[in-house]
C-alpha cells in the first residue's frame, strides 16, 4: 500500500522529497494591480487569496545590517572620555592655581589698572565694602601693607560702601589708616558709594577729603547692641534659666535672653555702649576738626544723613562721583599723569565659574571675606556694633 496519496487527475506522480527535480519556483499569491484597475474590480471578481483594495499587508523592510566595529568603537569612546577628563582636570587645576598663586593670590591681592598713566605716579584704590568684621580688617591690613611698601603709590583712595559693623574691626581699620598717614605722609581721600554709615563713617573720618555721591547715605553716629528677651515666652512654656556664675560675679549673666533683666544690669550694659559711643564721637571730632559746622553732640544723634545734609554739617567735603575723588587725590599729591590701580581679592574657585553664595553676594566678597564656621560664630556672638540696618 502506497504511503502517499495518488496524484490528482491529469498530473504525474508526486515526488514528496523533490528528488526528481529542483524545488518548484516560488509563485506570488497575488500580483499587485494598478490602483485604477483595483478600484474598478468588484470584490467578487478578485482572485482567490487576494485581499480587497487598500488592504494589502504592509511592506516588510529589510533588517538593518549588523553593526560592526564594536571593539574599535569601544576604544574610541574610551580614548575620548579619557581626553575629556584630563582636559577638565587640567582646567580646574589652572583655575584653582590662578586663584591661589596668580598675581598675589597667596596674599589675597589682585590689582587692575583703571586708568593708565605714569607708573611712578600711582593712586591706589582700596575697597571697604560690606559688613565690617574682624576678617575685613585682616584683608584691609594686608592690602595696606603692600601699598605702604610701594614707593610708586603717591595717593590713596578708599572706596567705602558699607553700613558699618563691629566696633573693634571699625576701630582697627581707622587706626590702620591713621598709621599709614603718619608713615607715608601722602594724601588719603575717601569715596563713598551707596552707603557710608556708622562704622563706614568711622573708618572715613580721618581722611584728608571725603567725597560722597548725591545718593549716598552716611552719618548714623552711634552704637547699637541687638538683644532679644525670651523670658516671657519661657515662663509660658515652663522654661527656666538655671545658668550658674561664680560667686560674687553677679553681672556675668547680664543680658541673658532667658531671664528678666534687672535695672542694675541695664545700667551696666548701657555704660558699655556709652563708652564706645564716646570713642566714636572723639574719632569724628578729631578727624573733621573745624570742618564740623555743629557741635559733635548735636551731629552724633544716630541719624542717617543724605549727602547734602552731611555736607551742610561738615561730615563730608564734597558731593560728587568717584572721578572727583580721584581728581582730588591727584591734586593733593601734585600728580600730572596719575595711574589709578584698584586693589581687590582674586576670585574664589567657584566664583571663577560665576557661582556665588547668597551670603557673599552682599558685597562682602570684595574684601576677601570668607564665611566659614568661625565667621558665622563671630557674627552670632553678642557684641556692640557701629552698624546701621534701617530698623
Amino acid at each position: 500500500m502506497s504511503m502517499f496519496p495518488p496524484p490528482p487527475p491529469g498530473q504525474g506522480p508526486v515526488d514528496p522529497r523533490g528528488t526528481l527535480g529542483g524545488p518548484p519556483p516560488l509563485q506570488p499569491q497575488y500580483a499587485p494591480q494598478p490602483m485604477m484597475q483595483q478600484s474598478m474590480m468588484p470584490p467578487t471578481m478578485l482572485p482567490p487569496g487576494m485581499p480587497p483594495p487598500m488592504h494589502y499587508p504592509p511592506m516588510m523592510m529589510p533588517p538593518p545590517p549588523p553593526r560592526g566595529g564594536g571593539f574599535s568603537k569601544a576604544i574610541l569612546v574610551t580614548l575620548a572620555t579619557t581626553i575629556f577628563g584630563l582636559s577638565l582636570t587640567l582646567n580646574l587645576y589652572l583655575l584653582l592655581m590662578t586663584g591661589l598663586l596668580g598675581k598675589g593670590g597667596m596674599s589675597g591681592l589682585s590689582t587692575s589698572v583703571e586708568r593708565d598713566g605714569d607708573a611712578k605716579q600711582q593712586i591706589a584704590v582700596l575697597p571697604v565694602h560690606g559688613l565690617i568684621i574682624g576678617k575685613t580688617y585682616e584683608q584691609f591690613d594686608r592690602w595696606m601693607s603692600v601699598v605702604e611698601n610701594d614707593t610708586n603709590v603717591k595717593a590713596l583712595v578708599i572706596d567705602v560702601d558699607t553700613p558699618g559693623g563691629e566696633v573693634t574691626a571699625s576701630d582697627q581699620i581707622h587706626r590702620r589708616i591713621a598709621g599709614f598717614k603718619q608713615s607715608r605722609r601722602i594724601p588719603v581721600v575717601v569715596s563713598m558709594g551707596g552707603m557710608g554709615t556708622s562704622g563706614g563713617y568711622y573708618v572715613s573720618a580721618n581722611a584728608d577729603w571725603i567725597v560722597a555721591q548725591p545718593t549716598t547715605l552716611t552719618g548714623n553716629i552711634g552704637v547699637r547692641w541687638d538683644r532679644l528677651s525670651l523670658a516671657k515666652m519661657a515662663d509660658k512654656i515652663g522654661v527656666e534659666d538655671n545658668s550658674l556664675h561664680s560667686s560674687g560675679a553677679d553681672f556675668k549673666t547680664a543680658g541673658s535672653m532667658w531671664k528678666n533683666e534687672t535695672p542694675e544690669e541695664t545700667a551696666y550694659l548701657t555704660g558699655l555702649i556709652d563708652e564706645a559711643f564716646r570713642i566714636f564721637k572723639g574719632v569724628v571730632k578729631d578727624g573733621r576738626g573745624e570742618r564740623l559746622k555743629q557741635p559733635i553732640d548735636v551731629i552724633a544723634n544716630g541719624k542717617v544723613y543724605t549727602a547734602t545734609e552731611a555736607h551742610g554739617l561738615g561730615l563730608i567735603d564734597e558731593v560728587d562721583y568717584p572721578d572727583a575723588a580721584i581728581a582730588k587725590a591727584a591734586a593733593l599729591a601734585g600728580l600730572t599723569s596719575p595711574r589709578v590701580v584698584r586693589y581687590s581679592r582674586p576670585p574664589g574657585f567657584f566664583e571663577s565659574f560665576g557661582a556665588e553664595s547668597s551670603i557673599t553676594s552682599l558685597n562682602a566678597n570684595s574684601t576677601g571675606l570668607k564665611f566659614d564656621r568661625n565667621t558665622l560664630h563671630e557674627l552670632a556672638a553678642p557684641r556692640m556694633m557701629y552698624h546701621w540696618t534701617g530698623r
